[in-house]
Parts: structure tokens; sequence; C-alpha cells
């Protein structure tokens, strides 16, 4: 019930930020973008795996990928070692209804992207959040 009500309370607080942003929103096709960000969560080495082909298949096609993983605890493990295009974050990293705080995670909002996309099979509402609140011309 607890976590019920923290979910609706950042929902809340979610939708209050989506419609202050300014979000002008733009069809493009694949080959015009210049750079994409991927969100996604890295609980399991499987996701991890995946989504490091896909980062391939995008860099061949000379496109900026940033992408960022989203670990559902206090602290990161091994695996989650951030690298050139993949950064992770945590519980750390957000308040306590899910807002990212953290200066990592301000930065990811300020960049401006061409497209978001928030792949997360858990739908967690920490990338649901950045997905919605990002500055990206497609989400």
């Amino acid at each position: 019930m607890f976590s019920d009500l923290k979910l609706k309370i950042g929902n809340y607080i979610l939708r209050r930020a989506f419609l202050k942003s300014k979000h002008s929103s733009a069809l493009i096709s694949l080959s015009q973008a210049k750079k994409i960000s991927l969100l996604f969560d890295a609980q399991n080495s499987e996701s991890i795996m995946e989504l490091k082909s896909l980062l391939k298949y995008f860099v061949k096609l000379n496109i900026d990928v940033d992408v960022l993983g989203f670990v559902n605890s206090k602290k990161n493990s091994r695996e989650h070692i951030s690298t050139l295009h993949i950064n992770y974050f945590n519980l750390s990293d957000v308040d306590f209804w899910g807002i990212p705080k953290s200066r990592k995670l301000q930065s990811f909002l300020s960049k401006r992207y061409d497209f978001v996309v928030n792949m997360s099979v858990e739908n967690s509402f920490p990338t649901k959040y950045l997905a919605l609140v990002s500055k990206s011309k497609y989400r």
C-alpha cells in the first residue's frame, strides 16, 4: 500500500514536470539521427549484453549513443562499471520519490537527443521519468 502511494505521488510530480517542459516533437528517421539515448534496467548481465550489441549497431551507423542503465539497489555491483558509452545509476542517485537528484542525471536531462528510447522491461519509475522529461525530438 505504501509503495502504491509513493508511485502515485511520483507520477503526480512527473506529470507536472512533463507539462512544464516545452517539448517540441519532430518525426525523424533513424538515418537522420545524430544523437540517441537508450535507457534500460540493468538488473542482469543478459540485458547488459543485449544492449551492448544494440550499441555496437548504432556506433556502426556513426550515431552518437549515450546509454544509461538503472540498478535497483543502493550500490552498483562489479558488472555495473561505467564505460565510454554506458553509464549506470542507482537508488542513491534518485530521491525518495524516484526523481533524479544526482549531477550525472541532471546532466543527462540537460542534453538534447534526437531519440530517447526507454528499453526497461520492468517499467521502473526512474527510467520512465528520465525518458519523459528529457529534451528529445522523439521519445
